[in-house]
């Protein structure tokens, strides 16, 4: 056994503060630093993953701890963005096409994948070299949800940080997307 898996998590002093505590407590082989988890002070910064100023801290901590990463949830924790070792943002596209391939698991024939169509076209190409269908989609809470219900997808993903899942009613949830990226 290696060392356990070192994730900083910045809650934005909402709802994921509470959420993180309870899901991962005692969980073995993850060693969480936590950040901003009190929502009953206020908000520390803005809770908008999307605002890079906001992400700051974040960075500077898993850089410092030498963590293998980080995640900030917005007020609500229906948003996350990841942060690599470094400190670096990895892209909602990217988190979009990652998660995608362990949703789709080894079953993606059939299936459609809901993407942002300003993504990147790693996203759809990925998509369909795993044997799936993605399919692009307008911006908004909305237009998603619209279309993953339409199309039957499993999964769909935003550059802003939501992803959305079929199984959970086309629910967004920042939450999942982090278990996910956990269990990796």
């Amino acid at each position: 056994r290696g060392r356990p898996l070192r994730v900083v998590v910045d809650a934005s002093n909402g709802a994921g503060g509470e959420m993180v505590s309870r899901l991962f407590k005692g969980v073995e082989g993850l060693e969480l630093i936590e950040l901003n988890f009190d929502h009953t002070i206020g908000f520390k910064h803005d809770p908008n993953p999307l605002v890079e100023s906001n992400l700051d801290e974040l960075r500077e901590v898993v850089r410092a701890e030498r963590a293998d990463a980080g995640v900030c949830f917005d007020g609500d924790a229906d948003r996350c963005v990841v942060v690599d070792e470094n400190g670096r943002t990895i892209g909602g596209d990217l988190l979009t096409a990652w998660l995608a391939e362990s949703i789709l698991g080894g079953e993606p024939e059939g299936k459609a994948v809901v993407y942002d169509l300003r993504s990147s076209r790693i996203v759809s190409e990925r998509i369909e070299a795993l044997g799936a269908r993605p399919i692009p989609c307008r911006v908004g809470h909305v237009f998603m949800k619209d279309s993953l219900a339409g199309s039957h997808a499993v999964f769909g993903g935003e550059l802003s940080g939501h992803f959305y899942y079929r199984d959970m009613f086309n629910a967004d949830s920042g939450s999942r997307a982090f278990v996910s990226v956990l269990a990796g």
